[in-house]
């Protein structure tokens, strides 16, 4: 199976499946997805209360550039574009 998008209302409907006594392999066969998946999806809930993902607490690395100077370095390339950085 392709790594796709399961919109989290799929898997909340999957879940409420499940506990409805249906079959996991039925589960995954009319939606399409892996018994894995399914399984994810149960742990998720149990340890989060929501199937939806939470958020990456990875964000990028820290910049030596500051915003403000990368804007006013924007602006003097705008106003002479014929620049070079050794001359700023």
């Amino acid at each position: 199976i392709v790594n796709r998008r399961i919109n989290n209302d799929l898997k909340e409907c999957a879940l409420s499946l499940w506990d409805h006594r249906w079959d996991v392999e039925d589960i995954c066969e009319v939606f399409g997805v892996s018994r894995a998946s399914c399984f994810c999806w149960r742990s998720m809930f149990e340890e989060l209360g929501t199937v939806a993902r939470p958020p990456s607490p990875l964000v990028g690395r820290t910049r030596i550039i500051t915003r403000a100077l990368i804007t006013t370095v924007e602006d003097l390339f705008a106003e002479e574009s014929d620049l070079y950085l050794n001359e700023l």
